[in-house]
């Protein structure tokens, strides 16, 4: 490849990860002490990423929906299921409550006609981890642009990349009134 002098351009590849990269897809739960990425692209759905200070491993949740009604199954679908869930094998894994911290994202409003689903999964989110007094760190949250989000579990670090919607090119209505 050539710049616009004609000279030649190198581009070297990306170094490789040093870890394994697994993806999460909506209603599935990842946690445990080996060091890997988790990557998961988010809309309305909420991640809720843990990191335990102490012991340094982590976990992510991807959930759809924030509770379950009576008829649901038992599913990682839903906030007040997947949520608990993440801090119970987090406490399983050896984890104290008091060194666990958060990070959430997500909830975007992106559903045409627009829809509270994302809101209301932020808000699962926020009053399950106060319930468990969890820290919650770092969040990106609401908006009308999906999210790609990658944790390292060996550090809690988190890679966010915006996706934008394709209903953001559309002209927007301002009320004025």
């Amino acid at each position: 490849m050539c710049d616009a002098g004609g000279h030649l351009k190198y581009s070297l590849p990306s170094p490789p990860l040093p870890f394994p990269i697994r993806n999460l897809a909506p209603g599935e739960l990842d946690c445990d002490r080996d060091p890997h990425y988790v990557r998961t692209v988010l809309g309305s759905c909420v991640a809720v990423c843990l990191w335990d200070r102490q012991l340094h491993f982590g976990g992510m949740n991807h959930f759809v929906l924030p509770t379950r009604t009576a008829n649901d199954e038992y599913s990682f679908r839903f906030g007040d299921v997947a949520v608990p869930a993440l801090i119970e094998r987090m406490i399983n894994f050896g984890s104290s409550l008091e060194c666990l911290q958060a990070k959430v994202f997500g909830g975007a409003n992106i559903l045409y006609p627009r829809s509270s689903i994302g809101q209301r999964n932020v808000e699962l989110a926020i009053d399950e981890l106060n319930r468990y007094q969890i820290p919650v760190v770092a969040s990106r949250l609401l908006g009308t642009n999906g999210l790609v989000i990658r944790q390292c579990t060996s550090n809690g670090d988190i890679l966010v990349r915006t996706i934008r919607n394709s209903a953001n090119s559309l002209p927007s209505y301002k009320d004025t009134g």
